[in-house]
């Protein structure tokens, strides 16, 4: 056993560290669930709003909020990768501390948080004058942010943990949020961390992890199969980090906001009544190979400050352009 742990420390130098430092599953406060009948006086209803991949999307974030018109009596849950690609990850984080919100940690928090430890353990976590060449191989937006992240920040986000426990709504089952996905066949104390920030497909025949879950939920409301526990128990799973995918039993929001895309919230109401509203965004669609993703970002945020119409969504890419204005004349101009 020593000596496989020593040759799997040679092969893997790269592997991720532990998971010793924050929470692999948590709770959430029954108090945050909607009533399990439908309320029919509009000041005692509660709802649960989970917020798919936000990404330093803060314009953003508030604009959804505003559309569904939250309430102090509505309980946010992020579901992972509320930070980087976007430039405003600080002032996301800040909201959602400030509005009281859940979250669970998507590969992103999971980079960044891992980035910002080491180079406090390495004492340069502020210090900008160290030479590039005696810094680890990370990418340097991912630095940036490592390092602009305050210690109230990364305290928040590191309590986030890797799997949130909603508890049973009506017509849902069991609620369980994660930002990659769960595998129907282990148990939630058995699953493998790296997997849940990030699985997409299962090991074999890369199917959709979503799919298998959704057909053994149907079998399991059926009485087609009787499982051993603990899979005794219908289970929605909502998520992020893959494409907008609504199914009966997985619901992925992640709609690409940064990316152009939409913004997207699942709402469930009293009575496990649900909806999806989306923040409908101009399409960003052409590709700068030599843009940074910050910069793509404001290209597209300068598009819609100066109220340009929404160009053609999924064109193909030689057909697909994009209207700028420019700070002098506010006069559009084309870029094939």
């Amino acid at each position: 056993m020593e000596i496989f742990g020593s040759l799997s420390d040679w092969v893997m130098p790269n592997r991720r560290p532990e998971f010793t430092d924050f929470p692999a599953m948590n709770t959430l406060d029954p108090a945050f669930l909607p009533n399990y009948e439908q309320r029919f006086f509009s000041f005692r209803r509660q709802r649960l709003v989970f917020i798919g991949d936000v990404h330093g999307c803060f314009d953003e974030l508030e604009e959804l909020l505003g559309k569904i018109s939250l309430t102090q009596r509505d309980h946010l849950i992020f579901t992972g990768d509320m930070i980087n690609k976007g430039p405003q990850s600080g002032k996301v984080v800040d909201l959602a501390r400030q509005l009281g919100a859940s979250c669970v940690r998507g590969n992103h928090e999971d980079r960044i948080l891992l980035i910002r430890s080491d180079l406090l353990s390495r004492g340069i976590l502020d210090s900008e004058s160290v030479n590039e060449y005696d810094l680890p191989t990370y990418d340097q937006n991912d630095r940036q942010l490592a390092r602009s992240l305050t210690d109230d920040q990364a305290a928040w986000l590191q309590e986030c943990p890797v799997i949130l426990k909603v508890g049973q709504v009506k017509d849902m089952g069991e609620v369980i949020v994660v930002h990659g996905g769960l595998h129907p066949a282990v148990p939630l104390d058995e699953q493998e961390l790296t997997s849940v920030m990030s699985m997409r497909t299962t090991l074999y025949g890369a199917v959709p992890w979503f799919r298998i879950y959704n057909q053994f939920n149907m079998l399991l409301s059926q009485g087609s199969i009787t499982p051993a526990p603990p899979y005794t128990n219908l289970t929605t799973v909502i998520y992020g980090g893959q494409a907008f995918e609504i199914r009966q039993y997985t619901k992925g929001l992640n709609s690409g906001c940064v990316h152009g895309g939409d913004l997207s919230a699942l709402i469930i109401e009293d009575g496990g009544k649900s909806k999806v509203v989306r923040l409908e965004m101009y399409s960003f669609v052409p590709s700068f190979p030599n843009t940074s993703s910050i910069g793509k970002y404001l290209l597209y945020r300068w598009t819609k400050f100066c109220g340009v119409t929404e160009t053609q969504r999924r064109a193909p890419l030689s057909i697909q352009r994009i209207e700028v204005c420019t700070p002098s004349d506010q006069a559009p101009h084309n870029f094939l």
